[in-house]
């Protein structure tokens, strides 16, 4: 995590919030938001998971598809807006295997999870899931004679 976002920082990345390690022993990283990002830092490319987001400005939701469609991966998205026109574009063209409206990315039991491109195939969680981890075996067993 901290590679990545001292990476970004080294080439103009900006902290809005977190982004420094702190004294002492463990494994914490804390919330981080970054902008700024660019196509020459690795989190632009890559999955990074943890307290890190990045915060893009777009001028449009067409843009935000274009930039979003761009990456190689598709976990989740998510999109705010009280217009059903662009919740149903959102929806449709977005490449992703989650797409949430007006609410994080959030992982139910009753609904799948998973994602498309280098984000997986295949899905965990709900019915669908659960038929990904098993195996059916027919059985027959006919009338006697």
């Amino acid at each position: 995590m901290a590679a990545y976002v001292d990476e970004a920082v080294g080439k103009g990345a900006t902290v809005l919030l977190g982004g420094r390690l702190p004294d002492g022993p463990g494994w914490f990283y804390p919330p981080t938001v970054l902008t700024d990002i660019t196509p020459e830092m690795r989190m632009y490319h890559e999955e990074v998971f943890g307290p890190v987001a990045q915060v893009w400005t777009v001028a449009s939701l067409e843009e935000a598809l274009r930039e979003a469609n761009g990456h190689p991966y598709g976990l989740g998205s998510n999109l705010w807006s009280e217009d059903e026109a662009e919740r149903e574009l959102f929806v449709r063209d977005v490449q992703s295997g989650m797409a949430f409206i007006n609410g994080n990315t959030t992982s139910y039991p009753e609904i799948p999870f998973g994602g498309v491109k280098r984000s997986g195939y295949g899905r965990e969680l709900s019915d669908l899931g659960m038929r990904e981890f098993m195996n059916a075996k027919t059985v027959w067993i006919g009338q006697d004679a």
